[in-house]
């Protein structure tokens, strides 16, 4: 999952857009799973 993923890499190498980015899919990655179950 992308949490454990950023877990390895370690917030403090994203910068802030990527930060955002990787937020706004992981949103969307539970928004998609919610709409399925």
């Amino acid at each position: 999952m992308a949490v454990e993923a950023l877990g390895r890499i370690g917030w403090h190498e994203l910068t802030w857009n990527e930060a955002r980015d990787v937020a706004r899919a992981t949103l969307a990655q539970l928004e998609a799973s919610k709409g399925e179950g």
